[in-house]
């Protein structure tokens, strides 16, 4: 009778302590488990020598294996490719050791507030258990997990001044995107707001002269501003991001880089033609840090342009908000005159060019 593959319910103990030598000789040539291994006869009689009490009764060594590995081949466990030989007791020239099937454990039931988010639903099954426990803000803020304290101002600047040891683009990228999905995104988002800066130009009737950057990060936009605009304040609250793009843009005579707390900052120093903050919202996690913030800048500036996720492939991570667009333009003012979106590696990005209805 041929058993279930892998069936180990009537396989005898030096059959077992067999199997476990060859599995082991496999996992230490890193060979993939779920995969059928080839071993050759030379290894597998090796494997043989090497476990203790393997011969008792002191039988012919060669029938012993023979008999073992028929009795793995039996129990579907592993395949013999056999050769004729002179041999008394032939040997198969190799065998294939059949992969483990892999045990599928279900993942939790999705919580109640999952419905919000239909377009979220099939990346559950496949999130990891630290994914699913992290807390994301859809729907105007309100947490889809139960309710935790805040990290402190402290522990803010501790986790982005850790990013900003990271390589390359991933020091303001997200970390779960492969990286090859970081620069053609990067260009996009590039093309987009150029595109809604010459819009705000257009719209006011004058050329660009003051525009703020909120958070700028390691200054990746900051030269499509200067492009457009007399004189640009690229604003950040971490040194060494700060201090990169400053040394990157050296030579633009018209930026001016600050080092503050976007809540800190003194909007009201003078009026800005727009306030352009991309990525950076979405990572203001208090809420009525948020709502001072853009109330702040409404008030000082005539136009904001946005650019924050609204749809995540992989769920976002706790340092971070994924909230709808609307949410935004209702706290910057409302009136949205242009809209572009960016999608990349399943992310999904909206920007906005908002009239804050300051005059």
């Amino acid at each position: 009778m041929t058993h279930p593959p892998n069936s180990k319910e009537t396989l005898p103990r030096r059959e077992r302590e067999l199997l476990e030598g060859l599995r082991n000789w496999a996992s230490d040539r890193r060979r993939p488990p779920a995969r059928r291994t080839r071993i050759p006869i030379d290894a597998v009689r090796e494997i043989f020598r090497s476990l203790p009490n393997r011969n008792p009764d002191g039988d012919f060594e060669q029938a012993v294996l023979a008999e073992r590995l028929a009795n793995l081949e039996r129990h579907g466990l592993i395949t013999c490719f056999n050769e004729r030989t002179r041999e008394k007791v032939p040997l198969p020239v190799q065998i294939w050791l059949i992969p483990v099937p892999s045990v599928k454990t279900p993942p939790p039931p999705m919580p109640k507030w999952h419905a919000d988010l239909g377009w979220l639903a099939p990346t559950w099954p496949k999130a990891t258990d630290r994914q699913r426990a992290v807390r994301i803000c859809p729907n105007g803020g309100r947490r889809m997990t139960e309710p935790t304290s805040l990290p402190s101002a402290q522990a803010v600047v501790d986790e982005w001044s850790a990013r900003a040891c990271r390589p390359g683009l991933k020091r303001v990228m997200r970390a779960q995107v492969d990286a090859v999905h970081d620069r053609p995104a990067t260009a996009r988002t590039r093309e987009i707001l150029e595109h809604l800066l010459v819009e705000a130009a257009d719209y006011l009737g004058h050329g660009l002269d003051h525009v703020a950057e909120a958070g700028c990060g390691i200054g990746r936009l900051t030269d499509v501003l200067a492009g457009r605009a007399r004189h640009v304040t690229a604003i950040d609250f971490i040194p060494g991001m700060l201090a990169e793009a400053r040394a990157r843009w050296a030579h633009l005579g018209n930026v001016d880089f600050r080092l503050s707390r976007l809540q800190d900052f003194a909007w009201g120093e003078r009026r800005w033609d727009v306030a352009v903050t991309v990525w950076v919202l979405m990572h203001i996690l208090d809420e009525a840090d948020l709502a001072r913030l853009c109330q702040a800048m409404r008030s000082a500036s005539r136009l904001v342009i946005t650019g924050e996720y609204t749809r995540a492939a992989t769920l976002v991570g706790a340092w971070s908000r994924l909230r709808p667009p609307q949410r935004y333009a209702d706290l910057l003012g409302g009136r949205i005159l242009a809209r572009d979106t960016l999608v990349y590696a399943g992310d999904v990005t909206t920007f906005m060019l908002l009239d804050t209805g300051e005059s």
